[in-house]
């Protein structure tokens, strides 16, 4: 990398971080950098967050109607093979609330290798009342009857509506995400809505299934 691409760089960096700085203004939310160390502490169960080396959550604002259980980031982290290293940037959501249940799950969109995978025989969860659903993602985890239960034909529904996003279920917390990319700043408002109405169906559901099962 030359000094022109790492001046590049430095501006697009700067520029990029006043404008979700103004978007979060404008959303009502805050800016903040001094959360995101403890912030990422936090994720390290996550599979997104476990990955490479040189670790970096920034640019995070907190959602001050919702404050402290959701929140918006960029996430970087780098990748090394031998003498050659890249680093993967990806826009974040993350919800910790104790209206959530959730059983521990992992979905993303599905790839050819994915498919190969199943072949011998390692499945993911589908679902017959959705096979576009069950086409264009791939969902695991360990208790699978559960799994389906939280999976209702609303969240469904509304998943297969958005076909680039990642997901990761946990007790209290909800992690959505990009794959390999930042959303430009203007698509962070849509980015945010669908966020906030997966984690509304979610709730919905951890509330229902307290009632159902008297826990």
């Amino acid at each position: 990398m030359g000094l022109w691409d790492i001046i590049t760089g430095a501006d697009q960096e700067r520029d990029r971080n006043a404008a979700i700085r103004n978007f979060a203004y404008n959303a009502g939310m805050v800016y903040s950098e001094s959360a995101a160390i403890g912030m990422l502490k936090q994720l390290q169960a996550f599979e997104l967050f476990k990955q490479g080396t040189q670790r970096k959550l920034k640019n995070l604002i907190i959602d001050r109607e919702m404050a402290p259980e959701h929140f918006m980031f960029d996430y970087d982290y780098t990748i090394s093979t031998g003498k050659s290293s890249h680093t993967y940037s990806q826009s974040v959501q993350f919800f910790d609330s104790k209206a959530l249940s959730l059983p521990q799950f992992r979905l993303k969109p599905e790839n050819f290798f994915d498919v190969l995978i199943e072949w011998f025989g390692f499945k993911d969860i589908d679902f017959n009342t959705h096979p576009e659903f069950s086409k264009e993602f791939k969902l695991t985890g360990e208790f699978e009857s559960v799994i389906r239960y939280y999976f209702d034909s609303d969240i469904l529904n509304l998943i297969e509506q958005q076909k680039e996003f990642n997901m990761e279920g946990m007790n209290f917390y909800l992690v959505i995400h990009t794959q390999h990319k930042v959303l430009p700043v203007q698509q962070l408002d849509g980015f945010k809505k669908f966020g906030t109405m997966l984690f509304e169906l979610f709730k919905l559901r951890s509330q229902k299934s307290l009632e159902e099962f008297e826990i």
